[in-house]
C-alpha cells in the first residue's frame, strides 16, 4: 500500500501542475446516499467485477484534480432531510430538519425567525 500511494502522490505531482489561474466554474455532483461506506462497497463492487484488489481500485472521481466531501447531517438529526443537506452544501452552513436557506439558529415553523437568519447560497454569490 506504501508504495502504491507513493507511486499515486508521484503520478499526481508530474500530471497536475499548480493552479494559477481564477477558478471560473464549478460543477457539484451530489450523490444522494454517497457516504465512505457506500463509497467503499462501490470499490469493492467494481473491484469484484474487474479480478483487481479493491484497495487498488479507484472510482471515477479519484483521479479527478480536485475533489471532496462535506458531511451535510442536520444540526439536529444524524439522519437529515434534504433541505438541510441542500442548505449545507449551497450556502456552507448546516441547518436543523425540516428548514431551508437558514441558519442552525432557526426551528422548524419558527417563521419570525427567518429573516434575521437568512444564509446566502452560492448562487447568489456567484
Amino acid at each position: 500500500w506504501s508504495d502504491l500511494a507513493q507511486k499515486q502522490l508521484q503520478d499526481d505531482l508530474e500530471s497536475k501542475l499548480p493552479r494559477t489561474a481564477k477558478a471560473e466554474n464549478l460543477v457539484l455532483f451530489i450523490g444522494d446516499g454517497m457516504g465512505m461506506s457506500t463509497l467503499t462497497a462501490a470499490r469493492w463492487h467494481k473491484a469484484e467485477a474487474e479480478g483487481t484488489k479493491a484497495v487498488e481500485t479507484m472510482l471515477q472521481w479519484d483521479k479527478w484534480p480536485a475533489s471532496g466531501m462535506s458531511k451535510t447531517y442536520n444540526v439536529d438529526r444524524m439522519t437529515p432531510d434534504s433541505a438541510g443537506t441542500a442548505t449545507a452544501f449551497s450556502c456552507g452552513e448546516k441547518a436543523r430538519y425540516g428548514t431551508l436557506g437558514v441558519n442552525q439558529y432557526v426551528k422548524r415553523g419558527d417563521c419570525a425567525a427567518v429573516e434575521t437568519n437568512q444564509v446566502q447560497s452560492m448562487i447568489h454569490i456567484a
